[in-house]
């Protein structure tokens, strides 16, 4: 399945579904880590108004370690059914992780049930 890439506009009422869905396209928005703390309203607010507008994948993007995607993937199941994505990065330059140690942190992400799983900053094909 194809996926396009998808954003929020800031305010209230700017989206009142999904326009992608008409065309089976997911509608997908990510919180990018270091920006949660943040959010104007909590995260579980903030989810549930995600959720109101049509948005069919909620995620992580970025952030500085793999572990940060994983407790935020955790705190966002506590309070979202999902679906859920998560795109680490796998460290900043010069503390890139290499790919051994990055794939043990994408195996947690994996075990928290996301439906989908990438890489952000730092990551190659390998």
């Amino acid at each position: 399945m194809p996926f396009a890439p998808a954003g929020v506009a800031r305010g209230a009422g700017v989206w009142t579904g999904s326009p992608l869905a008409v065309q089976g396209i997911p509608f997908i928005a990510t919180l990018i880590v270091s920006f949660v703390p943040t959010l104007k309203e909590g995260l579980k607010e903030s989810l549930q108004r995600l959720r109101k507008i049509g948005v069919d994948i909620i995620g992580t993007n970025c952030g500085r370690h793999p572990s940060e995607s994983l407790e935020m993937i955790r705190r966002i199941a506590s309070s979202d059914p999902g679906p859920w994505l998560a795109r680490p990065p796998a460290g900043i330059h010069p503390e890139v992780l290499p790919p051994e140690e990055f794939s043990i942190w994408m195996k947690k992400l994996a075990d928290t049930g996301v439906a989908m799983i990438g890489g952000c900053c730092g990551t190659t094909p390998q």
